[in-house]
């Protein structure tokens, strides 16, 4: 189990699904956290789990805003430095796949949000956060996805934003490297979450694309949040003291199967 005592981490998109558990797990292990999402009631439901796991309500505090607002970023880093005076982890969970009222996922529109959802809000929140983990050496773990590698012909801006930023990851490790700071990135394979529920599916369509995905994967499930949370705290952890600039998959096999049709 990592250690992540006198820690302290900001876990965007954290309430619900791959950040919750995120969240939920590096305060488990002793860190302090500051929660991030868009919706206060979710938000709030989060905060009540880590309260019914045993973390002292005063090891949590939490910011509401779009992350692709600059004053959300802004908040958060400021909220870590004020409530606990350090910072040592980012972990840039948040990101959508479609604009909301959008409902072709190739419009030329949903391509322009997605970017500053995807890729500039982590860019930035990066680059904020970036004076603070310097001094504490600490790191930021990026999530990007599958579609960064993937080539998904219906969804053509979500895949592109992804690949950007694994760009990101790799050139920041270059930036944060000499001073101690490491940066990676994970690609979550199928995960089970409420995320295909936020863009319009119904409950039978959401289950159907998970099905799907799993029998993708070499052995042929989905993963849980917590699976893909525990990958996310390792490389935050000083475990994975000399792991920069890479970006795992952790996705059940599905890349190294989709290789064998080639």
């Amino acid at each position: 189990m990592p250690n992540f005592d006198g820690k302290v981490a900001i876990v965007t998109g954290s309430s619900s699904g791959i950040g919750a558990a995120t969240a939920l797990y590096l305060a488990k292990n002793g860190a302090r956290v500051v929660l991030h999402g868009r919706d206060p009631i979710k938000l709030q439901s989060t905060g009540s789990e880590l309260i019914s796991q045993g973390t002292p309500s005063e090891n949590f505090t939490s910011v509401t805003g779009d992350i692709d607002h600059d004053s959300t970023q802004d908040a958060l880093v400021k909220s870590a430095i004020e409530h606990f005076g350090h910072l040592d982890i980012l972990v840039n969970n948040a990101g959508i796949m479609q604009k909301p009222g959008i409902h072709v996922a190739n419009d030329v529109n949903n391509f322009d949000y997605l970017f500053g959802v995807n890729l500039r809000a982590p860019y930035r929140l990066a680059m904020q956060a970036l004076p603070y983990l310097e001094s504490r050496k600490g790191n930021i773990v990026n999530v990007s996805s599958i579609g960064a590698v993937a080539a998904f012909p219906d969804n053509v801006p979500y895949g592109a934003t992804k690949a950007g930023l694994d760009s990101v990851t790799k050139a920041l490790a270059n930036v944060g490297g000499p001073k101690g700071v490491r940066v990676n990135g994970v690609h979550p394979g199928p995960t089970k979450t409420d995320f295909l529920l936020r863009f319009g599916y119904s409950e039978t369509e959401n289950t159907e694309v998970y099905d799907a995905f799993a029998q993708a994967t070499l052995l042929g499930r989905s993963s849980t949040p917590l699976e893909q949370a525990k990958l996310i705290a390792f490389l935050a952890s000083d475990d994975a003291s000399f792991i920069t600039g890479t970006v795992i998959a952790n996705d059940g096999g599905f890349l190294a199967k989709a290789s064998t049709s080639l």
